[in-house]
């Protein structure tokens, strides 16, 4: 019997072990922070993805294997340490005081004026609100991606207690909506470029977003259900937001359309290239002082399996039942590529793990990529030797083709998951890395002609808008004009067109090389009838003067008052909400998850 319970008590110990080891497997994967909540969600995501197999599951395979050898290698020892551990372990979990907080205990979810938050509430409220932040930000919490502000990244789950209190709240006021409701806020959300709302997007997102993290379009419906009965409630805690009058609004609109007139002077760098004078001393000096930046880049050079979209069209229209829609044809076309490349993908990835068994530290070469292609009758390519900056010439390889072959090195010298273009999907092995090499002068002198040429020329357009800058204001002191002043120095004057703050461009300015909200700024903070300090970019420079200011054009405030008047409004319920919102949280007694 004792053998016996040992034996048991040894499987137990393996089972806990390689949950330990999967869940360290699954982090791996899938970078997702692993939390009592998402482990549900992470098991329940396939091992293997459609797409193809990543490096990372090769080395898992090598990993595993060298981990069970060293395991059998001492086995003996371990048996004792681990029977060790597990009658100590049995003699505290069968003690008769267990539970009686010397363990674990429940798990705590937090709780709401004392009232304790059940498991379905947290669960269902994380949910939510991992929806609404793929929603706002097109990836999931926890996902490691960069679009996404780190204060946004870091307070998820403080958003998930905030929901929890509205949520309570929603309830506590019986605020309910019906089904048009819902349907209303889905339509808004699921829109698309031209802002029409698409089915497409919707079931899209419901199959390649939500049932791969583990949720369905229930939660998605809860989610719509409960921002519906939210807009409904801001709507009324809102309402001080509306008493603002249309008078008040109407003066802010005007203030903020306010026109300015100029005219200015405008200079372009290209008129000082030729008189810069160069000789092969400063040129050298200059190439010298920035020898860093002549250099020729590091290049790769790789071999590569393409599977094209057309090759599959036949396959396309046969599961689209004979349809005439091009854009789906090429779409479905696509996929079945994908799945041709990654069939390619299984066939490596099972050859990486047999080499692995077979001998420590062993991993896919080109060599082996070659001949598992020409196995399956693929032909096989070589790319010529590209750079990462400039990439491959030509349409036919995608942006990421060029940062997946510049990820090639080490041990990782085949890559498993496909490349996915527009009309194409490939799969790639290194040929062979050229590294940077400084390069001479007599390389690029043509181009360190160039780049001297332009800094000096800059030198004089500073100069000189500074000159002129100083003999206008001059002139205009001695009792003349913007335009008299300019036309005496031989300068063509420019009258720009009046402007506000709110205006996004203006043809005039741009066209001479100028940024528009520089200009506009300069103008703004340039009191009328003076002429501003001297101005310059990378390009041009210019001399404004500020004739005069105008008032808002009519024709604007009668076509945009009104919208202008509903989104202050907007604006002031939105925030009276939040004011109050941030009232119910802080005096709703939230106390989060302790465990």
């Amino acid at each position: 019997m004792k053998v016996k319970a040992l034996h048991h008590a040894f499987g137990l110990v393996k089972v806990v072990l390689a949950v330990k080891n999967a869940r360290a497997f699954y982090r791996r994967i899938y970078s997702f922070p692993f939390d009592p909540f998402w482990t549900g969600r992470l098991l329940s995501l396939p091992l293997l993805s459609a797409g193809g197999f990543t490096r990372r599951l090769v080395d898992s395979t090598a990993l595993y294997t060298d981990m069970f050898a060293t395991i059998r290698k001492h086995q003996r020892w371990l048996f004792i340490l681990i029977c060790g551990v597990v009658i100590v372990s049995f003699v505290v979990f069968f003690s008769p005081d267990v539970g009686m907080g010397r363990g674990r205990g429940p798990v705590d979810y937090g709780s709401i004026g004392g009232r304790p938050v059940t498991g379905t509430e947290f669960a269902n409220a994380r949910d939510e609100e991992a929806i609404r932040y793929f929603l706002n930000w097109g990836e999931w919490p926890g996902s490691g991606g960069s679009r996404v502000p780190e204060f946004i990244r870091t307070n998820f789950s403080r958003n998930v207690g905030e929901r929890l209190v509205a949520l309570r709240k929603l309830e506590e006021l019986n605020v309910e909506v019906g089904d048009e409701a819902v349907v209303s806020w889905l339509r808004r959300v699921m829109r698309n470029a031209d802002g029409a709302y698409d089915p497409g997007l919707y079931q899209g997102f419901v199959t390649n977003g939500l049932e791969r993290m583990g949720m369905d379009k229930g939660d998605l419906f809860r989610l719509a259900r409960h921002e519906a009965a939210m807009d409904q409630l801001r709507s009324t805690v809102g309402v001080g937001g509306s008493l603002a009058s249309r008078e008040s609004v109407e003066a802010a609109f005007r203030r903020e359309n306010e026109r300015r007139a100029t005219e200015a002077v405008f200079f372009h760098v290209t008129n000082f290239l030729s008189k810069v004078k160069t000789d092969t001393n400063a040129l050298r000096t200059y190439f010298t002082n920035r020898a860093s930046m002549y250099r020729e880049p590091s290049k790769v050079q790789v071999s590569y399996v393409r599977f094209d979209a057309t090759n599959h069209l036949a396959e396309a229209a046969k599961r689209l039942g004979g349809t005439n829609d091009t854009d789906e044809l090429d779409r479905v076309a696509l996929i079945e590529a994908r799945k041709a490349a990654s069939k390619f993908a299984n066939k490596l990835y099972d050859l990486a793990g047999s080499l692995a068994a077979e001998k420590k530290g062993t991993f896919l070469l080109e060599t082996n990529f070659i001949s598992e292609a020409k196995a399956a009758g693929l032909e096989v390519k070589v790319t010529e030797p590209f750079s990462q900056r400039d990439g491959l010439p030509g349409s036919d390889f995608p942006f990421s083709f060029t940062s997946a072959a510049f990820e090639l090195g080490g041990t990782n010298l085949v890559r498993l998951l496909p490349v996915v273009g527009e009309s194409s999907v490939f799969m790639i092995a290194l040929n062979k890395r050229i590294a940077s090499r400084a390069q001479t002068f007599e390389e690029v002198r043509e181009d360190v002609t160039e780049g001297y040429q332009r800094q000096e020329a800059l030198k004089m357009l500073r100069d000189h808008v500074r000159e002129m800058q100083q003999k206008i204001t001059n002139s205009i002191a001695g009792g003349k004009t913007f335009k008299a002043a300019a036309e005496e120095l031989k300068l063509a004057v420019v009258d720009v067109p009046p402007f506000s703050q709110n205006d996004r461009t203006s043809l005039e300015v741009e066209k001479h090389s100028i940024s528009f909200p520089m200009y506009q700024g300069t103008a703004f903070r340039t009191d009328v009838g003076e002429v501003c300090y001297p101005q310059t970019t990378g390009e041009a420079g210019f001399v404004l003067h500020v004739k005069g200011r105008l008032d808002a054009d009519e024709a604007k405030v009668k076509d945009e008052l009104d919208d202008y008047v509903d989104m202050v409004r907007q604006r002031r319920r939105s925030a009276a909400f939040q004011t109050w919102m941030a009232r119910v949280i802080e005096s709703s007694g939230y106390v989060p998850p302790s465990n």
